[in-house]
């Protein structure tokens, strides 16, 4: 995706985004984002239960959190909340990108992923790609144990608004007050470091194909003791349909970089032989590409 796009492999050209539902605020979620510098964008706040503004989907900013966007959405279509982000919050953001191309990580359903997003998207030059569920645990940034600490960090906000008086135990919270400790979050208590680690740790920047490993998997299985064992099966079988898939990008990365290995035999499974060598020379590029596995019993890849 970074050469399809021309993407410069930079931390302030590559985004991730992804929704936390704010525990401790019933009805309302925001959409964190942040770059590979582990520099964050201000939230979003989308509150699911305020009516929203039939003439227009807008967000709007309070005094308190100048930098953060809010949004009622009750009402609204599955993804434009995503969209009113990308479009009033992300574009916004995106000056010290110069112009260039970026590559933004998407952590969310792809029901959300509107096709005005995907259009408009296009249009400012960004490209994106959608983590699938189920493995977003292991390749996104921003996992669940970041979100969990912003989580815990406004819970502990809202204890220390009562124990000043300025909440009613009970109470629920106001906007201005969640924009003001919002505010204060993002300032004092934002994880830079460990985002920034976190996007190593996947593999997303700087760019690693090796940063998922079996064992890595395990120890996410492992580590979800809360769900079924259904549920671990699964995430450990899409984990390792993952990793099958990056160790064979790597060994063709490998077959190509590698002098020595001027080709090398790929064994597949079906019967089309011919056919599948004459369609895989590639003498546009100077070397053949990899046919589907259905397609030919054995394939000769060149490499220069």
């Amino acid at each position: 995706m970074y050469k399809k796009n021309h993407v410069l492999q930079k931390p302030e050209s590559i985004f991730v985004v992804t929704e936390m539902k704010i525990t401790t605020y019933p009805g309302a979620s925001a959409f964190i984002a942040c770059n590979a510098h582990g520099t964050p964008l201000a939230p979003f706040v989308v509150f699911h239960n305020d009516p929203v503004d039939s003439a227009r989907l807008t967000a709007y900013s309070l005094p308190e959190f100048k930098d953060a966007l809010f949004l009622n959405a009750r009402g609204a279509h599955d993804g434009d909340a995503l969209f009113v982000w990308f479009r009033d919050h992300l574009m916004r953001c995106r000056t010290s990108c110069h112009g260039h191309s970026v590559i933004l990580f998407v952590g969310c359903p792809m029901s959300e992923i509107s096709l005005r997003f995907i259009q408009l998207a296009e249009e400012e030059r960004v490209a994106l790609v959608s983590l699938p569920s189920a493995v977003a645990h292991l390749v996104h940034p921003l996992c669940s144990g970041i979100l969990h600490s912003l989580n815990a960090d406004i819970s502990s906000g809202i204890e220390q608004l009562v124990t000043d008086g300025k909440l009613a135990a009970g109470s629920p919270l106001s906007h201005s007050l969640l924009a003001a400790l919002l505010a204060e979050l993002w300032a004092d208590k934002w994880p830079c470091d460990d985002v920034r680690e976190s996007f190593a740790s996947c593999g997303i920047f700087p760019l690693n194909v090796r940063a998922i490993t079996a064992e890595r998997i395990a120890a996410s299985a492992s580590d979800n003791v809360s769900g079924s064992a259904d549920d671990i099966d699964e995430d450990g079988a899409h984990g390792l349909n993952l990793l099958s898939e990056l160790s064979t990008l790597e060994q063709r990365q490998e077959s190509c970089s590698d002098p020595r290995r001027h080709h090398k035999n790929v064994k597949l499974n079906s019967s089309k032989a011919a056919d599948g060598a004459r369609a895989s020379v590639g003498t546009r590029h100077g070397h053949s590409h990899l046919r589907r596995p259905e397609d030919s019993e054995e394939v000769i890849m060149f490499c220069q």
